[in-house]
């Protein structure tokens, strides 16, 4: 079968000349939204990744219906070929079924991994950075989870010197980090 998948970004754009591409290609089914292609949980996506069976044909007008990054392309390629569904874009003229389709598939799976590759890049680049400017990195530290000070909060608290919206405050955390870290120092106080 041939399932056809039309996407615009907004509401206020017009599916017609994606219509009438998939019209003349005879798609047996068409699955059409108007949403951002961002988000691969796009509900007509989603349906029609699940709809889509062994020798079924998804037929897009262009690509970048399908995805809007090499990553997503990539991703959604792999889950249909997995599934025996090949795809072909009309715009692009690419049977992903034909040798020269199989030879866009890799193309694409190999950019997806250089786009991957250089976003790792660029963000161990920028921990580097901001670690040599001084800049902490990481979970924030909690009011000295291992020092006297936080014994004496815990003390204080207990003793009933100050509520519990009081110490969470000054701990720095929420209300089951601050009971996580009370309680253990109970233990340890009580054994």
């Amino acid at each position: 079968m041939k399932i056809g998948y039309i996407r615009v970004s907004t509401v206020e754009q017009n599916t017609a000349r994606q219509d009438d591409m998939l019209k003349l290609e005879k798609c047996d089914k068409i699955f059409k939204e108007k949403r951002s292609g961002k988000d691969v949980n796009r509900p007509e996506f989603q349906k029609m990744m699940k709809y889509v069976k062994e020798g079924d044909t998804v037929v897009v007008c262009e690509l970048s219906r399908l995805g809007r990054s090499m990553t997503d392309l990539a991703m959604i390629a792999e889950e249909l070929r997995a599934k025996g569904v090949t795809i072909k874009s009309l715009k692009e003229n690419i049977d992903f079924d034909s040798p020269s389709g199989v030879l866009m598939y890799h193309m694409l799976s190999a950019f997806a991994q250089f786009e991957r590759d250089l976003i790792r890049e660029r963000q161990k680049e920028g921990i580097k950075a901001a670690k040599e400017r001084g800049q902490k990195w990481g979970a924030k530290q909690i009011y000295g989870t291992d020092d006297r000070a936080m014994c004496e909060l815990f003390s204080a608290y207990q003793r009933g010197e100050m509520t519990m919206e009081e110490a969470v405050s000054k701990f720095g955390s929420s209300k089951p980090t601050f009971y996580k870290h009370y309680n253990k120092w109970r233990e340890g106080v009580t054994e």
